[in-house]
């Protein structure tokens, strides 16, 4: 009797955990497919609604920080850019708090304030210069391997040389030598980060330009 009370129990608490895992499946997936239909706002809110509810996971909240980051390049106006980025310092905070030391979260968060600097960089090159390499390298120190740390390092240290005037051509050598990597640096973990090979292609192909 005792034993048949216990397997019940289990089962049930087995029952809980796959349901919870299969709403948290089907929830990020759709998040992701909101992306693909640019519904972006959608998408966003989806992330921000499963890491409400999914308080023990860090990568909700990343994937729509890396959403609003990702759709503020190239935005025009400078109160949709704050609006955009504001958001996505929340998101990333939120990050940060489940995850600590996490090179994904310290990379994406350069990203964020890249995004300030390529929107004005007479405004924000003094004020966020500084604090995005700080991020780069923190990122670096955390997972040297890592192929979108070290894509975001490259593609932010060919900026500066541009800056400055020097040849920039060691930056394409170095995000050729990093291509590899991508497919031998893939994580474990479900909706763990995968995206830059393509945007490293774009760099080096902009190179040979």
């Amino acid at each position: 009797m005792k034993k048949s009370i216990i397997t019940s129990v289990l089962f049930v608490i087995l029952s809980f955990c796959l349901t919870a895992q299969s709403k948290y499946v089907s929830g990020m997936n759709k998040a992701f497919s909101l992306i693909g239909e640019k519904k972006i706002n959608e998408s966003v809110a989806l992330f921000e609604r499963i890491s409400q509810a999914e308080t023990d996971k860090w990568l909700p909240s990343f994937h729509g920080a890396h959403t609003l980051i990702w759709n503020s390049f190239g935005v025009k106006e400078k109160a949709e850019l704050e609006s955009l980025l504001e958001q996505a310092k929340l998101l990333i905070g939120e990050s940060h708090r489940r995850s600590k030391n996490n090179a994904e979260i310290y990379s994406l968060e350069a990203m964020l304030y890249t995004s300030y600097m390529a929107y004005d960089p007479a405004t924000y090159g003094m004020m966020y210069a500084a604090k995005i390499e700080g991020l780069h390298n923190k990122a670096f120190d955390l997972e040297p391997t890592n192929p979108r740390v070290l894509a975001g390092k490259i593609r932010y240290d060919h900026g500066k040389s541009m800056f400055f005037g020097q040849d920039p051509a060691p930056y394409c050598d170095k995000m050729k030598k990093i291509i590899p990597i991508f497919n031998e640096n893939r994580s474990e973990e479900m909706f763990a980060p995968s995206y830059g090979l393509e945007q490293a292609k774009m760099f080096i192909q902009s190179c040979n330009e």
